[in-house]
């Protein structure tokens, strides 16, 4: 009897550890959306976040330097700088390695890389 409430005991740890965590990640997408304009350390979190590149306890600093790492060719900005529409697509196609579509293998610029990626499939 008493393996039997030590087991549900740790089962209910574990659940709400995770429960702990999801509410992070929940916490910086919520303020990312209230925000007027994306910032640079968020936008870098839910990519790194998604494509498993960091934990998804992270902070958005913490995500910054998994970015800067990459060597992706991205200039890391501070994290409450704003990001634009095409860096966060680029660090998307980077994340998640996908290639651009024509246009963004031709003159190779971050904010052609979202039309023609198949990014589309990941919204």
């Amino acid at each position: 009897m008493k393996k039997n409430r030590v087991l549900l005991f740790l089962v209910f740890l574990l659940l709400s550890g995770g429960m702990i965590l999801q509410a992070q990640s929940n916490l910086i997408i919520d303020n990312l959306l209230e925000e007027e304009q994306a910032t640079f350390g968020k936008t870098a979190y839910l990519a790194m976040t998604a494509a498993g590149l960091a934990p998804e306890d992270a902070s958005p600093e913490q995500a910054l330097a998994v970015l800067e790492r990459q060597e992706w060719g991205i200039k890391v900005r501070g994290a409450g700088d704003p990001v634009n529409l095409g860096e966060y697509s680029f660090m998307l196609m980077k994340a998640f390695d996908l290639k651009g579509g024509l246009m963004y293998r031709i003159l190779t610029r971050p904010a052609l890389c979202l039309p023609g990626a198949g990014l589309s499939r990941l919204y």
